[in-house]
């Protein structure tokens, strides 16, 4: 019985050990790309990593940046980049993103009035 109990714990702790390291290595490799400017490759990385985290600014921000840049949908572009610009502190350039978010969604008061701020920062 003694040997069960042992067994199940150090499976368990290997368990756990593997999903860490693994998810060290998808942000590894999230932003990796993200950095080279392959958004198309960071895009499905940065999802996995908003499912297991969600409400993670950095995450949202990368993710919002992503459909900007590279995926046909562009609405999901203005989803993630209004969460992120409405936080207290959003990152630089968050404003600036979702106006040109906005903008290739045809949202054009949003783009002017997010441009307007960002001409006030």
């Amino acid at each position: 019985m003694k040997h069960i109990v042992l067994g199940c714990l150090f499976l368990l702790t290997a368990a756990s050990a593997a999903r860490a390291s693994s998810e060290k290595t998808l942000k590894k490799d999230a932003q990796f790309y993200f950095s080279e400017g392959k958004y198309d490759r960071a895009l499905p990385l940065y999802r996995k990593l908003d499912s297991l985290h969600p409400g993670n600014l950095e995450y949202q921000y990368n993710l919002g940046l992503c459909y900007l840049n590279s995926s046909p949908e562009k609405d999901k572009a203005v989803f993630f980049l209004e969460k992120v610009a409405a936080t207290p502190k959003p990152p630089g350039g968050a404003q600036e993103a979702l106006a040109r978010a906005y903008s290739l969604n045809y949202q054009f008061k949003e783009a002017i009035t997010a441009y307007e701020k960002v001409l006030t920062v």
